[in-house]
């Protein structure tokens, strides 16, 4: 696991560039005391990283944090990969969703395995599909009907028969 650690760190600029600098870390998740849980960003000219973190017993799925841009993202390390001795609980296909969080213009939903770490990367940037909302039209009246009268219908009611 140290030495898969050692040469992920070496070969992401991210991780170690701009270690002096505010613009190499950004925090994501800082305050889920209540799930144990950080998420990070991590950056630099060439690449951008997301680190979370879950320093809990229990596993969590569908967790949701925000992201910087939207695309599809792709889990590059976990160190519950079973090659480390872990469960194997890996992530695929993850796409944002256009839901604000975190003061992040998108989110996605991940499953955090117990006691572990997981980094993401951006591998493309398309956006999601755009929910459109019912055009209106605007400054523009429905014109009133001269001569017709709507009135509500009345609904008979039926009387009680006594014998």
């Amino acid at each position: 696991f140290t030495r898969a650690l050692n040469l992920f760190y070496l070969a992401h600029p991210a991780l170690w560039e701009n270690d002096g600098s505010p613009e190499g870390f950004e925090w994501i998740v800082s305050d889920d005391n209540r799930n144990n849980v950080l998420v990070y960003l991590r950056r630099c000219k060439e690449e951008e990283l997301v680190i979370a973190v879950n320093f809990s017993p229990q596993r969590w799925e569908n967790y949701r944090f925000g992201l910087p841009k939207y695309g599809k993202y792709e889990e590059i390390f976990n160190s519950d990969d079973l090659l480390f001795g872990g469960n194997g609980v890996n992530n695929t296909d993850l796409v944002t969703n256009r839901i604000p969080l975190h003061g992040r213009i998108c989110s996605t939903e991940v499953t955090l395995p117990p006691l572990s770490a997981i980094v993401l990367k951006r591998k493309s940037s398309e956006r999601p599909p755009r929910i459109e909302a019912p055009k209106k039209k605007t400054g523009i009246l429905p014109k009133k009907s001269k001569g017709i009268r709507k009135t509500p219908t009345r609904i008979p009611t039926q009387s009680k028969k006594t014998h």
